[in-house]
């Protein structure tokens, strides 16, 4: 079942050209926690990239008050 989860995360992780739309704030952001997951989590790296995607990408969506 963990190898479906890695594959199917491996589908989303995000692109070079996505990366690129990123602010120099965002990717320093996106670098720091993917390196963190990946090192002190023990994630594999597709899906530690894909996380800190996914947190870079929610915060730009503001929450409905």
């Amino acid at each position: 079942m963990q190898q479906n989860i890695n594959q199917r995360e491996e589908q989303n992780v995000p692109s070079d050209i996505r990366l690129q739309q990123l602010t120099e704030e965002e990717r320093e952001c996106f670098e720091e926690r993917a390196a963190i997951m990946e090192y002190d989590g023990g994630l594999e790296r597709a899906v530690a990239e894909t996380l800190a995607w996914r947190r870079i990408v929610e915060s730009r969506v503001p929450l409905a008050g």
